[in-house]
């Protein structure tokens, strides 16, 4: 199981600063920081151990299925036992990153929009959402798997979707993923 300590963004940086000068001084004396990294996410577990990526934070958790997972919010089934719906999950999650990653961040403003044309043109970004449209028909929709919903719909919702339609994606109107109704 494990307890949910949420830390704000701000409130995270704000502290930051001050945790990280008491986490060297408690390594100094032999003892464990709180934090393994200065970055967020963190998941604590009551055994000691502290885990640091996403992904795998999103995979326990939607593995837990109720072993220990008491909080109200808790969806059961999120990351599935079969291993090819699995497979589509991890895909999917995967293409996600890449588009983010892949997306044209030039300094020079005028560069950055004429790459990030091309990238929603012809680029990994429209192939991406191509790929991600064509799974969730094939499924039946309305999720990856049809009717289940999982970790892989959480990520094309936030962070992939909520760029576009936040006008965080800069160069690309939130109008281009109505040409993906799936994904959308």
């Amino acid at each position: 199981g494990w307890k949910d300590e949420r830390h704000s963004l701000p409130r995270f940086k704000k502290d930051q600063q001050q945790q990280l000068h008491q986490d060297s001084e408690r390594l100094n004396d032999g003892e464990k920081g709180n934090f393994v990294t200065s970055n967020l996410p963190q998941l604590n577990l009551p055994c000691g151990l502290k885990v640091t990526q996403s992904h795998a934070i999103a995979r326990y958790a939607g593995k837990l299925d109720g072993q220990g997972a008491n909080a109200p919010f808790h969806v059961r089934g999120l990351y599935p036992q079969i291993a090819k719906d699995a497979l589509l999950v991890d895909e999917a999650v995967a293409i996600v990153d890449q588009i983010l990653l892949l997306t044209p961040k030039d300094d020079d403003k005028e560069t950055r929009l004429r790459k990030r044309e091309l990238y929603r043109q012809t680029g990994f970004l429209r192939k991406g959402l191509e790929i991600l449209e064509g799974r969730i028909s094939d499924s039946g929709g309305p999720f990856l798997l049809g009717e289940q919903l999982t970790v892989a719909d959480l990520y094309v919702r936030s962070p992939l979707c909520d760029v576009f339609e936040t006008g965080q994606f800069e160069g690309v109107a939130a109008e281009y993923l109505h040409e993906f109704p799936c994904v959308q």
